[in-house]
């Protein structure tokens, strides 16, 4: 599960993610937690490998936090939020798109874009959230920068199944799509300014 082991790193523990937050909540703030529906997609409600038994229960007794229901739109969670946590999820992009801040604990692709806060700890987090809460924000300006950018230097492939269902490139056409790209970013010279 690439996007929570390794990308999410030591938050692939996501209980503990939900503590950080918690404890690093300006006055008057609240959490609340959207569990992502493709979570039962495969084995259905009654067991799946990543939440154990009480899992939620445990989330929901961390002070300051309130588990919704699936159901619950995540625009409409988004347009109401100061702030939009997550470890490497959509629901980050989609919040740059829409000007909130996004507290990003793993390593998203978007850890570059303009609002996104990059959370390693507890003091990275209270800092990313008081800079936050003292009003930070992004002009639509900056926003549009980034996506034009990255519009620039994308191409068009899949990596996953899901990917493929979506796209009109056939498996080889993808393939070669990818061989080259791939090779072309690695015939690039390697000069600091590339280094990442």
């Amino acid at each position: 599960e690439r996007s929570s082991s390794p990308q999410g790193d030591v938050f692939v523990d996501q209980i503990y993610m939900a503590q950080v937050l918690a404890t690093s909540l300006p006055d008057g703030w609240s959490l609340y937690i959207k569990e992502h529906p493709t979570q039962w997609l495969y084995r259905g409600t009654r067991f799946f490998s990543y939440r154990f038994s009480g899992y939620y229960k445990a989330l929901a007794s961390i002070p300051r936090v309130c588990v919704v229901p699936l159901e619950t739109s995540t625009y409409t969670l988004t347009g109401h939020a100061k702030a939009v946590a997550t470890m490497t999820g959509t629901a980050g992009f989609e919040a740059i798109v829409r000007r909130r801040p996004v507290l990003a604990f793993g390593y998203p692709w978007y850890r570059g874009a303009p609002g996104v806060f990059d959370v390693r700890d507890n003091a990275s987090c209270r800092k990313a959230l008081a800079t936050i809460d003292s009003g930070f924000s992004t002009s639509e300006e900056e926003v549009q920068r980034y996506l034009c950018e990255l519009d620039t230097f994308s191409f068009h492939g899949y990596i996953d199944r899901d990917g493929q269902t979506v796209s009109a490139l056939s498996a080889q056409e993808n393939a070669q799509i990818l061989a080259r790209e791939i090779s072309t970013l690695l015939s690039r010279p390697v000069t600091n300014s590339s280094r990442a």
